[in-house]
């Protein structure tokens, strides 16, 4: 999974102009630690204190890859907004393989999101569609 959001990031910034990329560093609780002002997340909190998700905010006429930092034993799970079905701009990286009786705990590690013009990513040669 992380090779390949890796092989994407590397090969939609052959194809962007740097200037249109729009990166932001995050830690484990969504705090921007650096990046462009325009590349944020909301937290979204549960009745549970242990899990929260995140979701990158809009900007018109981009999409965005995530990743985590620390991609070691962690896994990418989608959430949803009350009675909706799984979306998968909503995100919280839990724990391989370690559930608890209350489900899996968030684990807290920093993650990075790149975001691109959707006309970059439509462009001829893209992975994407094909």
């Amino acid at each position: 999974m992380i090779s390949d959001v890796l092989a994407l990031v590397d090969f939609v910034n052959r194809l962007a102009d740097q200037a249109a990329i729009k990166v932001a560093y995050f830690d484990g609780d969504g705090t921007k630690i650096s990046g462009d002002p325009d590349v944020n997340v909301d937290v979204i909190s549960t009745n549970v204190s242990t899990t929260w998700y995140f979701k990158v905010q809009t900007v018109a006429g981009y999409e965005f890859l995530r990743y985590p930092i620390h991609p070691e034993g962690v896994i990418e799970q989608n959430g949803k907004l009350t009675d909706q079905t799984y979306d998968a701009s909503i995100f919280r990286y839990i724990p391989a393989g370690r559930m608890s009786a209350t489900g899996f705990a968030n684990v807290r590690t920093p993650f990075v999101i790149h975001g691109y013009p959707v006309s970059v990513l439509l462009r001829s040669g893209s992975p994407v569609g094909s």
